[in-house]
């Protein structure tokens, strides 16, 4: 079955949840991961990652993503996709996922 999909998706450890930023506060995650420079703030004031994004054949560029104002949690991760037999395909980052 695994060998039908030979892509993989990795998300890295640059995940963040968020909650509304119209006056609630951030989420524990997101407060520790500021603390710990692996997010910062936007000039928006929401929190976010910097991602190496990459697209097919191209040159890595740095991404800015910013965990958008929501009332529910929501998170922005970095992600490497990888071919089982040629390597690395794109970089990049999102948005409104759920990531557990």
């Amino acid at each position: 079955a695994m060998s039908r999909f030979p892509l993989l998706l990795f998300l890295l450890s640059s995940v963040a949840l968020g909650r509304s930023f119209n006056g609630l506060d951030d989420s524990p995650l997101t407060k520790e991961f500021l603390k710990a420079g692996l997010m910062h703030r936007s000039a928006e004031g929401l929190p976010t990652v910097t991602c190496l994004s990459r697209g097919l054949h191209q040159e890595p560029v740095l991404k800015e993503c910013s965990v958008e104002a929501r009332f529910d949690e929501v998170s922005a991760v970095c992600y490497t996709l990888w071919h089982k037999d040629g390597g690395m395909v794109q970089q990049g980052c999102l948005t409104k996922q759920d990531v557990s």
